[in-house]
């Protein structure tokens, strides 16, 4: 008996330990984790952004961050439930790692410390201290809650991003405090060595106010030091490795809630970048603007954009269309005569390059004019069907033909060989018979001549259209290449075919007054389009549609 007593004694010691390993286990399990037994914290913000703290790894900053969280878990209050509001928006997401098990914690935080809520791993729903809150929204871990809280990011060739090897950057909270931001995630001291080839373009998401750039080629020689504002004055002849070292600083003051500086170096494979320019920095509504661009391979495109935008066609948005001249690509930019006045900026992108530029529209004085016909003549040639068979010419006729230059030079302006005078100018408002039943917006000039004098081709192109509209009259359009066509209406006859060949001056036709015209005498309305615009003739007839160099 006394053996028995004995052995069931033994078997009770060595069996307690492991019962009570177990109700601890399960208790460390079940029970809300432990401040000191957590390993690890991982927070995903609102942006997805992700940032791991363990203990082994990052010692004091973890222990700091578990405390912080523990502190701001403590001193909720129950609710019945978050806001539905509340709960669409994306949730700041805290997990807790102990050995055995995980919790996870979705916070919603806003700008006002008394109205942030918790969601807990218990699927219980509370409102956090206002107190608490307010010190999570003045510290570092709230940046994703902040605009421009994190340092820009700079980009090669709007594909890789550089690494700068110093940085700081500071930004305001809700209290207006400045935060220092943690940049020890995105600082790295590596060399850093780009051996794709790349179109060398350097960018930011949010643009600095110093951006020094200092290149230096294979040879040791430095190639550009400046400002990325003159980095068009840098031109690459060929495919190089350069060496770059670039110095970004975005300075504080009362506008901005952020400022900082950041340093890089970096070796690169690079090509030349992508380069446009304007012909002018001003335009008048009507005029127009040739753009000229450098360093496009082949095989890119080029998009484009302005804000605010000046389709004039509402069917389908504008783009210009650029043709190459060897190393060069040209475009026209209409600006149609419907523009309010003011200013636009012209954004040109390619290879991930973006340029934008700034120009102002003008509004030029077109005085009214008036235009006297039958009533029968008004009520045929500005009926509605008479309207739309012009506007389905227009739009036929809107499409390039030619992608080669066929002009040279200036335009001539229609007056060239005959006593002639412009009875009625571009862009003037034209009111038939005195009244406002039948208004027009004049989209070219109206040259009087004598009854059947020669209309000559202001410029060499093709013929691409012949015939007769009720609005127009007997009307020729010539084709001068991309994009660009004159057009030639009231004639009383026509001398050309469609697909002929005309030479500056060629006659076309013979003055008349088919159409809508007061020109009884024989005359012509001369029309200057780019794309399907019709734009103001007359500034070629002195400078011509030219396209400058780009220095």
């Amino acid at each position: 008996m006394k053996k028995t007593v004995i052995r069931l004694l033994l078997a009770a010691i060595l069996i307690v330990p492991t019962v009570v390993a177990i109700v601890n286990s399960n208790h460390v399990r079940y029970a809300p984790a432990n401040e000191r037994d957590v390993t690890k914290i991982v927070i995903e913000d609102t942006t997805g952004a992700s940032v791991t703290y363990d203990r082994d790894e990052t010692g004091e900053r973890s222990d700091e961050v578990i405390a912080f969280f523990f502190r701001l878990n403590s001193r909720k209050t129950p609710i019945v439930a978050v806001p539905d509001t509340v709960l669409q928006e994306k949730p700041y997401l805290v997990t807790f790692f102990t050995k055995v098990k995980k919790e996870e914690y979705r916070y919603y935080f806003s700008m006002d410390p008394n109205y942030c809520y918790l969601f807990g791993p218990d699927g219980e729903s509370y409102q956090l201290g206002p107190d608490d809150a307010a010190e999570f929204l003045s510290s570092d871990l709230s940046r994703c809650y902040y605009e421009n809280s994190s340092l820009p990011t700079l980009m090669l060739s709007g594909e890789y991003k550089v690494a700068p090897k110093e940085a700081s950057w500071t930004y305001k909270n809700f209290r207006g405090e400045s935060i220092t931001s943690d940049t020890s995630g995105v600082v790295s001291t590596a060399a850093q060595n780009f051996t794709e080839n790349v179109i060398f373009s350097l960018t930011y998401d949010t643009e600095p106010d110093y951006f020094g750039i200092r290149i230096t080629n294979g040879s040791g020689e430095v190639v550009f030091d400046d400002q990325k504002a003159n980095l068009g004055s840098f031109d690459l002849d060929s495919q190089q490795n350069v060496y770059v070292e670039v110095t970004s600083k975005w300075y504080e003051d009362a506008s901005r809630a952020y400022s900082g500086e950041a340093v890089y170096s970096f070796s690169a494979q690079v090509s030349p970048a992508p380069f446009f320019r304007l012909s002018a920095d001003s335009t008048a509504k009507g005029g127009f603007l040739t753009a000229s661009a450098k360093n496009i391979p082949e095989t890119a495109s080029v998009t484009f954009t302005s804000e605010p935008d000046i389709t004039f066609d509402i069917s389908k948005p504008f783009e210009p269309k650029f043709y190459r001249d060897g190393d060069r690509l040209h475009a026209i930019i209409p600006m149609h005569a419907g523009l309010e006045a003011g200013e636009y900026k012209l954004t040109f992108t390619c290879s991930g390059v973006s340029q934008t530029m700034t120009v102002n529209v003008t509004d030029p004085y077109y005085p009214d004019s008036s235009m006297n016909v039958t009533d029968e003549k008004a009520s045929e040639c500005l009926s509605d069907s008479a309207k739309r068979e012009f506007e389905s010419l227009v739009s036929e006729m809107a499409a390039p033909v030619s992608t080669d230059r066929l002009y040279d030079g200036y335009f001539l302006s229609g007056g060239e060989n005959y006593t002639s005078w412009v009875i009625r100018d571009f862009g003037s408002r034209v009111l038939v018979n005195g009244g406002d039943k039948y208004v027009f917006l004049n989209n070219g000039v109206d040259v009087q001549y004598g009854w059947a004098a020669d209309v000559s081709a202001i410029n060499a192109g093709t013929v691409v259209y012949v015939g007769e509209t009720a609005f127009s009259g007997r009307t020729v359009v010539v084709d001068h290449g991309r994009g660009v066509k004159s057009w030639y209406w009231n004639l009383s006859d026509t001398s050309v075919a469609k697909g002929d060949t005309v030479t500056k001056g060629g006659t076309v036709g013979h003055a008349g007054s088919t159409g809508l015209t007061d020109m009884v005498y024989g005359g012509v309305h001369m029309a200057l389009s780019v794309d399907g615009c019709f734009v103001d003739p007359k500034p070629t007839w002195s400078s011509g549609i030219t396209f400058p160099e780009i220095g």
